[in-house]
């Protein structure tokens, strides 16, 4: 038990690393634009921040099936240490760019590189069976939470040092964007060294491999079309390009004009907010979570919760009315970022959980390599999408509802397509398909 302990607070530290990397660029992307000369005003900064977040993504969804099909033939333990020795190397090349280009490479490699996803939730539904994995993916949740709001601290915090006084010299000031992705390093590599010596590969061996008959596996393309599977995919990828768009929305909201209906925050305003309204939820959320299931099922809390953000997607434009309110507008903002975090937090663990009861065992590397593809063009596409939304409807200075309200009633109508079709997805799947001809040897955890 001590030895699976060490183990899962590897893989969970490895997660944190991953989604640390993911939002660590948010707080100073604006700044970064335009101290590449891409902007030469807070109100164009969206069209290249919507790039420059593309690039991490546009390289996960390129590889995403390659390594799910890896993950099912070499083992999932090879691609997790990959994905970590990918963080430490490229998020470190990120940190030392001069230019532009410098920067959409190393992204992309870090998308390209980094499969952790795909091993990391396909080990967890192997190592933790049965009733453990429903709490297991719960705690990868919030555990991806937590790096969320690490990436929007530290990279709020710690870009630029020696303009906040808290260096005068060397590597960290002459390179603006060094230290924070420093850090990121620092964590994979800690996890890294938790995971090597420990972790075994939970490549599911067959018993009927062992007497030499052969065992049919489908292909990536008939896992896709199967209904069951097809769904609940579809539904996740919905669910990962609204909770990219709403951090993307927020950097720029917070960041523009406050006669544009911004806030005119600087980056490390912006990486409070977004880390202080997740650090409150992550007080109940699990708790809350774990109730709302025993009451009314994973498939139907997916349902309500999808419901629910509709509503809310809606109304969010209103806090611009408090945007010259210093201590009014924190408030409001803060509690706006907590009710959609907890939305998004609902939302992104039911859609994963039921993924991963839709196939058998010995079909989840692939499915996590079809959900982490689809998951990364929602992510790709959405800075793109939404920040060029935003970033045109500012310049042309209209009204609302085409002013930049117009992004966040873009993401409602998302939002009712998401809660549509997870009607479509049946009670079944409030449980894990066994396999009896496929087993994980035990006796290592």
């Amino acid at each position: 038990m001590e030895k699976k302990s060490l183990i899962l607070a590897g893989l969970y530290l490895a997660m944190f690393a991953n989604s640390l990397v993911v939002t660590i660029i948010f707080p100073f992307a604006s700044k970064m634009v335009t101290l590449f000369g891409k902007a030469d005003n807070r109100s164009t900064t969206g069209y290249w921040v919507g790039i420059l977040t593309f690039s991490m993504m546009f390289g996960r969804t390129t590889t995403s099936p390659i390594w799910g099909y890896l993950c099912d033939r070499w083992g999932r333990r090879p691609l997790i240490i990959i994905g970590m020795a990918s963080i430490i190397l490229f998020s470190l090349l990120f940190g030392f760019a001069q230019n532009m280009a410098w920067a959409l490479i190393s992204r992309f490699l870090i998308g390209v590189f980094t499969p952790l996803d795909i091993s990391i939730r396909t080990v967890l539904s192997e190592i933790c069976p049965g009733p453990e994995l429903s709490s297991a993916m719960v705690i990868q949740s919030i555990v991806y939470s937590l790096g969320n709001i690490s990436g929007n601290i530290v990279g709020g915090i710690f870009e630029d040092p020696a303009s906040k006084g808290m260096i005068t010299s060397g590597i960290f000031a002459d390179y603006p964007f060094l230290l924070p992705n420093t850090i990121a390093s620092v964590f994979a590599l800690i996890s890294l060294i938790l995971v090597y010596p420990t972790l075994h590969e939970t490549l599911i061996k067959s018993r009927l491999t062992q007497n030499l008959i052969p065992i049919k596996c489908r292909s990536i393309w008939q896992i896709f079309t199967d209904p069951l599977v097809f769904t609940p995919i579809i539904v996740s990828v919905i669910v990962s390009l609204n909770s990219t768009a709403f951090h993307e929305l927020c950097t720029l909201w917070f960041w523009a004009h406050v006669e544009d209906g911004g806030f005119e925050m600087d980056p490390n305003d912006i990486g409070i907010i977004l880390a202080l309204s997740s650090i409150i939820l992550l007080f109940f959320q699990k708790q809350l979570y774990g109730k709302l299931i025993n009451i009314i099922g994973v498939v139907r809390l997916m349902r309500e919760s999808m419901l629910a953000a509709i509503p809310l997607l809606l109304v969010i434009p209103i806090a611009s009315l408090f945007n010259r309110m210093v201590t009014t507008r924190w408030i409001v903002v803060i509690v706006v970022c907590v009710l959609w975090h907890l939305l998004s937090f609902i939302n992104f663990t039911t859609s994963m959980v039921i993924s991963n009861n839709s196939v058998l065992p010995k079909e989840r590397g692939r499915l996590n390599g079809l959900y982490q593809m689809g998951t990364a063009i929602a992510r790709a596409v959405a800075p793109i999408i939404f920040g060029t939304t935003f970033a045109f409807t500012l310049e042309n200075g209209w009204s609302y509802p085409f002013n930049f309200a117009f992004s966040f009633n873009l993401m409602a109508i998302f939002a009712g397509l998401a809660w549509f079709l997870s009607r479509n997805v049946p009670e079944s799947l409030e449980n894990a398909k066994i396999d009896e001809d496929m087993e994980v040897d035990s006796a290592k955890y």
